[in-house]
This record gives structure tokens, sequence and C-alpha cells, in this order.
């Protein structure tokens, strides 16, 4: 019995957790198009996602283009060494390949 008290409240926790979190991740992508009862709105309908698709869109492809993309970062990793030293290699391959190759 005193080992079900101890047991008791990380299940019972656990299981609200699971709930809450379904429940969440549904309101956030659907219902995908907009609800109604007798001609008045559901609130909350469509997901949000759904429904400011096209303002993420664009956040994440300003945020690909200065964080990940910026000319700073593709300078950096042209200069690397790494990417020198693997680029000859490649090159050198790719010639014998082409060398080996009857006409």
């Amino acid at each position: 019995m005193d080992i079900l008290l101890f047991l008791l409240p990380p299940i019972v926790g656990a299981i609200i957790g699971y709930l809450t979190n379904h429940i969440a991740i549904r309101m956030l992508f659907r219902p995908r198009t907009a609800k109604r009862i007798l001609g008045l709105p559901i609130p909350m309908t469509p997901g949000i996602v759904p429904t400011s698709r096209a303002e993420l869109a664009q956040s994440i492809g300003r945020m690909v283009a200065h964080e990940l993309l910026s000319p700073e970062s593709i300078r950096a990793q042209l200069a690397s060494p790494e990417l020198r030293t693997g680029l000859k290699l490649w090159i050198s391959q790719q010639r014998r390949s082409l060398m080996r190759q009857p006409f």
C-alpha cells in the first residue's frame, strides 16, 4: 500500500500531461478549416497553424535566409580546410573515373 502512495502521483501526472499535450497539439493543427454552428464561427477554428500558415512560412524563410544561409556563413564554409580537402579529393576521383572510361 505504501508503494501505491509513491507511484500514484507520477502516474496521474503522466496521464494528465499526455492528455493536455494531445489536446494542445490538436488545437494547433486542427481543424484545417473554419467550423460554424448556426452560421456563427466557432472560436479557435481553424487551428492556429493553418490560420497563420503564410506568416509562419515568411518568418521561417527570413530566418533561414538571415541565419542559416547568410553570406558570411557561406563564405566561412567555402573557406574551410575540410571543404577544400574534400573538394580536391572528389575532383581527383571524378577525373580518374573519366580517364578510365573508353571513348
